[in-house]
């Protein structure tokens, strides 16, 4: 599998590759969701195929997309809450 980091298996799944647990299972989930894109594409035609420019300027666009290696020790912010407002008094 050189300079791959995942591979499907031809009748037997799939196997991803990854620096830690998490980034291994994002890569096989990511392999295993764009698969069944592919398959469903597969039932109404086929695949739209891009130009290699498109592919070249799509691959550039998501450059930063998903896990990123400098996010792997940086845990989630916790989420905010806004105050609740006190319910209206039923007279």
């Amino acid at each position: 599998m050189t300079d791959r980091t995942a591979c499907l298996l031809a009748n037997h799944g799939m196997i991803a590759i990854g620096e830690n647990l998490a980034k291994a299972m994002w890569r096989a989930i990511e392999l295993e969701t764009i698969a069944k894109q592919y398959y469903l594409s597969l039932a109404i035609g086929g695949p739209v195929l891009l130009s290699d420019a498109s592919i070249d300027d799509t691959h550039r666009g998501f450059a930063g997309y998903g896990l990123q290696d400098a996010d792997k020790d940086k845990k989630p912010k916790p989420k905010r809450r806004a105050p609740r407002k006190p319910a209206a008094k039923k007279k």
